[in-house]
């Protein structure tokens, strides 16, 4: 379970920097269907540890960066999933965001995100293309912090 008390400067900052992308315009693909059928069967427990098959760093920097979202998630397969979620500021224009996490390594290529958006029309979700450069900026924000919590802890 996350400890929901006041987050470390590095959490907030992370946090901060991923809302700020998504309300920037979101990102980078189309797909979806806007019903949450793709998170049946993904555990809820996130944050257990995540064993060898993936970085420890990049999965914890990926649900401090997106805990804002409240994301679904499997630590074993390396997958967060964020419910939609649109913002008081643009109630009109929703966001599902998708972290793949892969890899033992703390490396740039080793975390992969995808936005998907769609704007209410005449009551009903549709798909719309998002900013094609929001999914790589969620992925430097997730690299850039874990970067961080690994050299706090003394990893190269």
């Amino acid at each position: 379970m996350t400890d929901r008390r006041r987050p470390s400067p590095f959490v907030a900052l992370a946090r901060i920097a991923a809302a700020a992308v998504l309300l920037a315009g979101a990102g980078a693909c189309t797909m979806g269907r806007g019903d949450d059928s793709d998170l049946v069967g993904l555990w809820h427990d996130i944050s257990r540890s995540p064993g060898d098959r993936i970085n420890g760093d990049l999965w914890r920097a990926a649900l401090d960066s997106m805990d804002f979202m409240e994301p679904w998630g499997d630590s074993s397969d390396g997958i967060l999933v964020t419910p939609w979620q649109a913002t008081p500021e643009a109630p009109n224009e929703r966001f599902k965001v998708r972290v793949f996490v892969s890899g033992p390594d703390l490396r740039r290529d080793n975390v992969r995100v995808t936005v998907n958006r769609e704007v209410r029309d005449g009551g009903a979700w549709r798909e719309a293309k998002a900013r094609a450069d929001t999914a790589r900026q969620l992925e430097d924000v997730i690299y850039q912090t874990a970067l961080s919590y690994a050299r706090r802890a003394g990893r190269p």
